[in-house]
């Protein structure tokens, strides 16, 4: 078994390769994790996420207000993030995948067939200010 002693994840890292593969230390990187649409979303400077649609044209700058947390080498909530925010430019306005709604009713020749693409708005993250 090649976890026997290990009492770290590193040292079962390292029995697990066994030098192979070099396991860098973890950096601590900036992140945030903002609410928007009902939805809450984990993001950093220069990720690119679909989030619920939003009234803005493309190439517009919007600011998300809403930050539940961030971290960058602690993890800050609550009050120390109250007046944190993040603003983001929109890269496109669009629709998703077609869904299918089908509703059936036996022996009755009940047959409902609908469909709904979901409008969701692309924004790149530029700034986490905390």
């Amino acid at each position: 078994m090649p976890f026997y002693g290990a009492t770290t994840v590193s040292e079962k890292m390292d029995s697990l390769f066994k030098g192979r593969v070099h396991v860098s230390k973890e950096v601590p990187y900036m992140y945030a994790i903002i609410a928007t649409g009902g939805k809450q979303y984990k993001v950093s400077e220069g990720d690119i996420i679909k989030v619920e649609k939003l009234d803005a044209e493309a190439g517009a700058t919007v600011t998300f207000d809403q930050v539940i947390a961030v971290s960058d080498a602690t993890l800050k909530v609550g009050e120390e993030v109250a007046k944190a925010n993040v603003t983001a430019t929109v890269m496109e306005q669009g629709r998703g995948k077609k869904v299918i709604v089908y509703k059936y009713k036996r022996k009755t020749g009940y047959h409902k067939k609908n469909g709904h693409r979901q409008a969701y708005t692309q924004v790149k993250i530029d700034k986490i200010n905390a």
